[in-house]
């Protein structure tokens, strides 16, 4: 099961950047804990204010993962998201 920081090992140049993507990662994860199921629409609006579009990268990243699931246009942690909070 993969998670959130196993998939790469960043070089020292991109230490920070991936730092501040863990961050996002996790920080979606708890809201959606926290919120339950959510419209994609607020997320973005939510984590995406500078439109960077890193929120959508992050969402592709948890779904890949399994940490999410898209139900129509509302995203919901899975139980594999959750254990990363537990981590």
């Amino acid at each position: 099961m993969g998670d959130i920081m196993s998939d790469q090992t960043p070089g020292p140049q991109d230490e920070r950047k991936w730092t501040k993507r863990m961050v996002l990662l996790r920080q979606v994860l708890y809201f959606l804990s926290e919120r339950g199921p959510t419209s994609w629409a607020i997320l973005y609006f939510h984590f995406d204010k500078d439109g960077t579009d890193e929120i959508g990268l992050a969402l592709g990243h948890l779904a890949t993962l399994k940490h999410i699931e898209l139900e129509g246009t509302t995203l919901k942690i899975t139980e594999l998201g959750r254990e990363q909070l537990t981590d």
